[in-house]
């Protein structure tokens, strides 16, 4: 699924004067109005017209040329180089700049934007304000603005609210050829972490019968997502903030490191710097992670989008069990627009996937919003008159049925997280939105749980 409010690059047609450039120096975006035409010097020195504080700026770091629709990148004999759709610039050399795209001042990411309202410079960046297309909008604009740029992404959110969909719509956006690498810290026991990150070689510990590659060399030349990185164990963090600073990594029980090209996201929903603070995480590690921080706005805070998500996830869900999609009426609406969702997107998925089971016709009412802790009428408790007897209509199907169907649609589920996770208990719990001990017991329920296996006679 895409995140709704995706932000395209405007065509040159369409552009009226009044260009900016936005740069990211420790995750917080500031932006700078651009003249129509003339040069403009980027640097930590106080003469440059762009003051770029970081300490891997030069202090007359690259020169920006702007004539009309013309934008031209030179580098001034910079320290730590100037990149250009990943090439780095020699002293003098000159490259074309394409707006949206983002180019490199030593660590520093630097894009140039299309009109907007003009703006007094060392402001922070429109993209921190409310935005047309609603918060996240905003957060998937700044995805979009960074994904090309060689520094680390923090997303930041409650559980369930999309952190996984903006680190897929960053790698998408970022170039990298190899894959997007997936790993929740806290899904993995903290004596199997180690070895899933890092590998582990033939005999490093017992049971070790083969040489395994660790998650961060599966994500060479591509990207990897730690989720929850604030459940991670200090030994672990140790060992992943020399992966992350030095490019290699060493398996468990091996003699020499190998390098490695990955682009790191981590998620959490915990407070690190509360952490931090705490010695509960360390301090070296989240300023290394912390690039850019986007924070994920949880789904009480977008209403705006609630209703198109709603039908997106009954969409597919009627696509997977072949009907057609039925058509949501005021009193559904209703519903779910006056729920305070805690469990975010995973619960709104979970309300619509049993409406999809519970509606029989064209339409879908207030009744087949099933939310968990709201009170709301049963299937039989509609008004009638006084001594009438309640009959099952032709229409419904007898609670016997409406059991099984619930069971069966649950199993079908389950086999589904089950295979897209590739037999991982872990994995498929957390795609199910489930802890792990109750996927198990479900497991054993349905009949799904694997046999033992006996010796042949």
């Amino acid at each position: 699924m895409d995140v709704p409010g995706k932000t395209e690059p405007l065509p040159w047609d369409d552009w009226t004067l009044g260009l900016r450039l936005v740069v990211l120096t420790g995750g917080i975006p500031a932006t700078f109005p651009l003249p129509d035409s003339g040069k403009i010097t980027l640097g930590r020195g106080e003469t440059c017209e762009v003051r770029v504080d970081d300490a891997s700026v030069s202090r007359e770091h690259a020169r920006l040329s702007v004539d009309g629709r013309r934008l031209t990148l030179e580098d001034l004999g910079s320290s730590n180089g100037t990149r250009v759709a990943g090439r780095r610039l020699g002293q003098g050399e000159r490259a074309s700049v394409d707006v949206d795209v983002v180019f490199e001042l030593g660590a520093v990411a630097v894009v140039v934007r299309g009109a907007a309202p003009a703006a007094p410079a060392h402001v922070v960046s429109s993209l921190d304000a409310p935005a047309p297309g609603g918060k996240m909008a905003q957060a998937a604009a700044l995805a979009d603005l960074v994904a090309r740029a060689p520094v680390g992404v923090l997303v930041l959110g409650e559980t369930g609210v999309g952190k996984t969909v903006i680190a897929e719509r960053i790698h998408r956006a970022s170039g990298r050829t190899g894959d997007l690498v997936k790993l929740n810290c806290a899904a993995v026991p903290e004596t199997l972490l180690e070895g899933e990150l890092f590998g582990y070689e033939r005999g490093a510990f017992t049971g070790a019968q083969a040489a395994k590659p660790g998650l961060v060399e599966a994500a060479d030349h591509g990207t990897l997502l730690l989720d929850e990185i604030g459940d991670m164990p200090l030994a672990t963090q140790a060992k992943l903030l020399h992966a992350v600073e030095s490019g290699e990594v060493t398996r468990l029980g091996a003699l020499k490191p190998r390098s490695v090209d990955v682009r790191f996201i981590a998620a959490t929903h915990r407070d690190l710097p509360a952490m931090v603070a705490a010695g509960a995480f360390r301090a070296d590690l989240y300023y290394r992670i912390n690039g850019i921080t986007i924070s994920i706005p949880p789904l009480r805070e977008r209403r705006d989008e609630l209703l198109t998500l709603a039908v997106h996830f009954l969409s597919s869900t009627c696509a997977r069990m072949g009907r057609e999609t039925p058509r949501l009426l005021d009193g559904a609406k209703n519903a779910l627009l006056g729920h305070a969702w805690p469990g975010n997107l995973r619960e709104l998925r979970n309300v619509m996937d049993r409406a999809a089971l519970l509606s029989l016709g064209a339409e879908i009412d207030a009744d087949a919003i099933h939310i968990e802790g709201t009170p709301r009428a049963g299937l039989g408790d509609v008004a009638r008159p006084a001594g009438a007897v309640a009959t099952p209509s032709a229409h419904e199907p007898a609670p016997g049925d409406l059991r099984k169907d619930l069971s069966d649609f649950e199993r079908d589920r389950i086999v589904a997280a089950l295979e897209e996770a590739g037999g991982n208990q872990a994995r498929a719990a957390e795609l199910l939105g489930l802890p792990l001990r109750t996927l198990v017991k479900r497991l054993t329920r349905h009949g799904l749980t694997r046999a033992r296996r006996r010796e042949s006679d």
